[in-house]
């Protein structure tokens, strides 16, 4: 299993936290992207983003919070970028933004809330390459994980025996709830790593609780 961790927990402390997790045993860097109009509070202004992210070696997953991810596409496409998810709902032509991504030799994820019905999204399954289900709601870190959210976990699980998609999951992970998502191709980790002064030791003790 992929653990990717995520910074949201300690944005106030970014770029020591992007160090940290860089130098980590993670597998890859959670860049989750905040407009303050889809959800939450705005974060980064898409011109100085590269700037915090250009010198780390691990890639990025990137996790589009806004309300309109079109507009975020090109600096994302110069960037480490490995996978960019954004949520369906935001998004003037879902199938085309799947296309553009992809034609620019990205990976491209859709996801999924838990309040959200994955009825909505099965015309996408067969164009995607990952699905993110998010086990909070999106837009802040450190919060506990919603069981309410494994329906739409297992339901996607059956998909993946369909197509061809990585299945990632986000939110409330920690050593106890990894063990609910264990058939997962990977996890987005944030307080459970961050919030502690060895990343190392947290992100070994979660591969141990698969």
């Amino acid at each position: 299993m992929k653990i990717t961790v995520s910074y949201l927990s300690k944005i106030n402390d970014l770029e020591k936290t992007l160090k940290l997790i860089d130098e980590s045993n993670a597998d890859a860097i959670h860049l989750d992207l905040i407009d303050g109009i889809y959800v939450g509070e705005k974060n980064f202004d898409i011109e100085s983003l590269p700037n915090y992210f250009k010198d780390l070696k691990k890639p990025l997953d990137v996790h589009l919070m806004v309300a309109y991810p079109e507009k975020y596409l090109e600096t994302l496409y110069q960037m480490n970028v490995n996978i960019i998810f954004f949520h369906p709902k935001t998004a003037e032509n879902v199938t085309n933004l799947i296309m553009d991504i992809k034609n620019h030799g990205k990976k491209a994820g859709i996801v999924i809330n838990p309040n959200e019905d994955i009825k909505d999204y099965l015309p996408y399954i067969g164009l995607i390459d990952a699905f993110l289900i998010m086990s909070v709601y999106p837009g802040k870190g450190g919060q506990r994980f919603l069981r309410e959210s494994l329906v739409n976990y297992e339901l996607v699980k059956e998909e993946k025996k369909k197509h061809q998609f990585g299945l990632y999951v986000d939110g409330g992970i920690n050593d106890e709830t990894i063990g609910f998502v264990k058939d997962a191709d990977g996890v987005i980790v944030g307080s459970f790593v961050c919030d502690h002064l060895d990343y190392n030791e947290q992100i070994n003790l979660l591969k141990q609780s698969i």
